[in-house]
Parts: structure tokens; sequence; C-alpha cells
């Protein structure tokens, strides 16, 4: 595979868009790039921001040698009933969805086409995102390296077990799925830029306490305590080592795991800005909005 290879995404909300961007900025032209949307309207905007294509599912899969189920967990089952007749048999399937092992997508098709199963944390445009693949048995080495070389578009890219993803999953919900080893990867981080070991492990246990408390109410003076630094010394030592301040960089986290929600699940507006951390669902509208670039609405559209 390369970037000659013709993909079919199934699915075009906010992550199948950001997968198509991601495409295109690894290097897939758009021509090769064709979409299966059940709403029209959906297509058409995506045909004419990004001049790719669009056709029926079967048609879709029979041509193609990557495809992307984009789709709600709930849904896939569904899906693969229908893909599984069509599906050109070398091509390599590549799951987005929560909770949906490499064994479920391989039983569901009964085709025997490779399998890669991804964890994204945030799939927007901006590409500061991050994704933990687990590789499938029978993936070739080009398909790997394909599908790596995509999802680094969107960020960072980390290769697990599937096993672990499994774990991380089940502690975090639908939360990142990358969240532990991002932890220890700041803590390297930190110290590849000369930083102290004591300054890692500073950053360690505030990450640990925002994954643990992320959707609670969570004060500037919690989180100072848990680095032993004064308020003010905190905000300098977070933000040099993020480029965020405290309080975007937990507004961030909490719009991501909103948007996986609103795609994943059929709960409400209200209940899920409750959910995610935001006691007003006003701000928790207008966050959303400064953050992701749409409403909760559009992205659940």
């Amino acid at each position: 595979m390369n970037q000659q290879s013709k993909v079919a995404v199934i699915g075009a909300g906010v992550m199948g868009e950001a997968l198509i961007a991601a495409l295109i900025s690894s290097g897939v032209k758009p021509d090769l790039i064709t979409i299966s949307e059940k709403r029209e309207d959906r297509a058409q905007e995506l045909i004419s921001k990004y001049s790719i294509k669009a056709a029926s599912l079967a048609s879709n899969v029979s041509d193609a040698d990557a495809l992307l189920l984009v789709v709600k967990p709930q849904d896939m089952a569904a899906v693969l009933d229908e893909v599984k007749g069509a599906i050109n048999p070398k091509a390599v399937v590549i799951t987005f969805a929560a909770g949906k092992t490499i064994s479920f997508i391989s039983n569901g098709l009964g085709t025997g086409n490779p399998v890669v199963r991804v964890m994204p944390n945030t799939p927007t445009l901006v590409g500061e995102g991050m994704a933990a693949a687990s590789i499938g048995t029978g993936v070739t080495d080009a398909q790997r390296d394909f599908v790596l070389g995509f999802l680094a578009a969107t960020g960072k890219v980390i290769e697990v077990s599937e096993d672990l993803q499994d774990a991380v999953t089940a502690t975090s919900g639908s939360g990142p799925a990358y969240f532990f080893a991002f932890v220890e990867a700041m803590v390297a981080g930190a110290q590849e830029l000369g930083l102290s070991e004591k300054d890692g492990s500073r950053m360690n246990r505030v990450m640990q306490f925002v994954l643990a408390h992320r959707f609670q109410k969570i004060t500037l003076a919690q989180v100072a305590e848990e680095a032993h630094l004064s308020k003010e010394a905190f905000c300098r030592f977070f933000k040099l080592r993020t480029r965020k301040t405290f309080t975007d960089y937990l507004l961030h986290l909490r719009i991501n795991e909103a948007q996986k929600l609103l795609q994943e699940t059929d709960l409400s507006i209200s209940e899920i800005g409750y959910r995610v951390g935001f006691e007003n669902l006003s701000y928790f509208n207008r966050s959303f909005k400064r953050i992701a670039g749409n409403t909760p609405r559009e992205c659940r559209a």
C-alpha cells in the first residue's frame, strides 16, 4: 500500500472528516478517497470541501485497498453485515469504534481481511490529537506503515497491544485511550528537554490527578497542591510544558470527551455537558464552539 491506494471512509461525522483531512495531509490524493454517508447533504459538503468522491457502501468497499469504519459502536454489526458480501478481500480494515475488538470485526466480516483497531483521542482538524493503534494478524508491513502514516497526520500515534487498549478503555470509559502512555511520554520528554526528574515526576502527578478528576470540579489550588507549588508557580510550570494554561488544557480535555460521547452515544447534549464537567449548559456550548469549531448539535448531526 502507498499514497496511490484507494481508501473508503464509512461514516462522515466529525471523526470521519478529520480522517479525510489526515489522509490528504499524508499524501493520499483526494480523488482516491470515497465516502459512504447516509446524509446526502453532509456528503455533498465534504465533496465540495475536499474534492473527494461519494459512492454506495457496496460499490465503495469493493474497490478499496483500505476501509475506514468510522461509525458508532452500536451501528457496527449492521455495517459489517452489509459490507461483508462486497469487500475487497485484500483490503485492510481500520476500525475506530470504541469497545469493538479486532475479533469482533473479523468475525462480523468473516472474510479474513486484516484488521487494525484504533482508539483516537481527538479527531480534530488541527493535528494535535493522538491515537493508539493495535495491529491485527495478517496486516502487512505496507498496510501497517500506511495506517500509522496517515494517523500521524492527526498528531501523535502509538502502537499498543490490544490487551492494553482494552484495559485503558475499560478504565477511562470512552476517554483518551493513550492517556497513560502520554503521561509516561510527558515525563520522558521533560527529561529530554533538560528538565529534572523531579519536574518530570511532578508533571506525572498532575496528569494522573487530572485523569482521575477531569469531569469533576478541579480548582487551580488543588492541582498546584499536587505539584507542591504555589498557584502562580504552577501556572508558569504548566504553561511552559504544555503551551496551554491549565484552564484551557482542561477545557480541551473535556470538549474532546464530549465530542466522543456525541458521536458514540445517544445521551442528550445537556447530559453530556454535565457529564464531562460543565455546570452551565450555556458555557458548555460556548466552549465547545470555540474549541471544536462547531456546536454540539452540529457535531452530532
